[in-house]
């Protein structure tokens, strides 16, 4: 059973801006669910929405089947942590936790029960005396969260809380996260930008654009599999490379031929354009870097790409190479051992694998043969 429906939202603001359109979703209790879009596209106010703190223009809200469209945050129970949340800085961090307690004139015992769990679970006790201004990133993260999780919500909503952190830390914090949400059974929804969007595999991941919801699933299928231009841009990191290619058929082989090389596509590739009538058509190409690696001399059995090296870069923990075909860049992954000169402009030619492609069509930009969740999106 759903623990949280949307059904229709919408948001629009008095100046006739509309935010969020004809949203729907389901979040079963329990589950973990990735929001990944980008700035502006609505996450923000969806999450405000979910937790009470914006009004709904139209559409409904259930929490565990009851409409919550119109209820007090109080009634929803609920906790939202917003990117720029911090600590009360007169206060150490056990005083921030019990304060909303407090508040609430709960009883002491009550209180109490819910510190000792919520320092055990986020191994708070070395730091609950300190104060704000001594606390790591880390540390000030964990307190955060435990202030959050003092109120027992069974929904917790996190806006961007990694936003602007080191790579490592963000790592480290969403391994936390999934620790925490395996240990309680919360439900999480978590809005993130792209560079987190696939590092947690095993979840839901909703891709949002434009207040709408692109592409909903779980994470590796998405980032596998997306079903638009956008979403192929959107999700991973470094993202797709792109190209127009003019769709062509020679001794019964389809084929893809774009400025400075060409690629063999699969059968059931190359079948899936005739049957969409592409023969002869242009199309966007799109491949991750990983499907792309240096050759010396020949080209690969697929296909290749010719071009010019303009650097190489870090990512991910892996090392990508920077290269020019035109007036498009394109990156693919280098394990440092093939022939590749690193002066800049020198020639380069990358092996494609056809198996680790996307074909979208040039007009309505959706996935040949796929359709989207939501609207399409430039």
């Amino acid at each position: 059973m759903p623990g949280l429906v949307l059904k229709n939202v919408s948001k629009t603001y008095q100046n006739g801006r509309k935010v969020i359109r004809d949203f729907q979703m389901e979040v079963r209790k329990g589950e973990f669910v990735i929001l990944a879009g980008p700035e502006g596209c609505g996450k923000t106010t969806l999450l405000r929405m979910i937790a009470g703190l914006e009004d709904i223009t139209s559409g409904t809200l259930m929490i565990d089947d009851r409409d919550m469209t119109d209820a007090d945050p109080k009634e929803r129970n609920l906790a939202m942590l917003f990117q720029n949340s911090i600590l009360y800085p007169g206060m150490n961090v056990r005083d921030n936790l019990l304060f909303a307690l407090q508040m609430q004139r709960l009883p002491q015992n009550e209180i109490e029960v819910r510190l000792e769990k919520t320092t055990e679970l986020l191994a708070l006790a070395p730091i609950l005396s300190s104060m704000p201004d001594s606390l790591s990133p880390a540390e000030t993260y964990r307190a955060l969260l435990g202030r959050a999780l003092m109120r027992w919500p069974e929904t917790l909503l996190l806006d961007r809380t990694t936003a602007g952190m080191g790579q490592a830390l963000v790592g480290d914090i969403l391994k936390g996260l999934r620790k925490i949400h395996e240990k309680t059974g919360i439900t999480v929804i978590y809005a993130t930008d792209r560079e987190e969007a696939v590092r947690m595999p095993g979840t839901r991941l909703v891709v949002m654009n434009e207040g709408t919801i692109c592409q909903d699933g779980e994470s590796q299928e998405v980032y596998e599999n997306p079903c638009c231009r956008f979403v192929a841009r959107f999700v991973g990191r470094p993202s797709m490379n792109m190209m127009a290619a003019a769709v062509e058929t020679e001794d019964g082989t389809v084929k893809l031929t774009f400025p400075g090389g060409f690629l063999k596509v699969p059968e059931k590739t190359g079948k899936l354009l005739c049957e969409h009538g592409y023969q002869g058509k242009e199309v966007i190409l799109r491949i991750r870097p990983d499907w792309m690696k240096p050759v010396s001399g020949e080209e690969s059995a697929d296909g290749f790409l010719d071009g010019e090296f303009l650097g190489a870069e870090e990512c991910c923990g892996h090392k990508y190479l920077k290269f020019q075909t035109g007036e498009n860049e394109f990156f693919a992954l280098w394990d440092g051992e093939k022939p590749v000169s690193e002066e800049e402009g020198a020639p380069v030619r990358l092996s494609l694998n056809g198996a680790g492609i996307h074909l979208f069509d040039l007009e309505t930009e959706l996935a040949i043969g796929m359709k989207m969740a939501g609207e399409a999106a430039v």
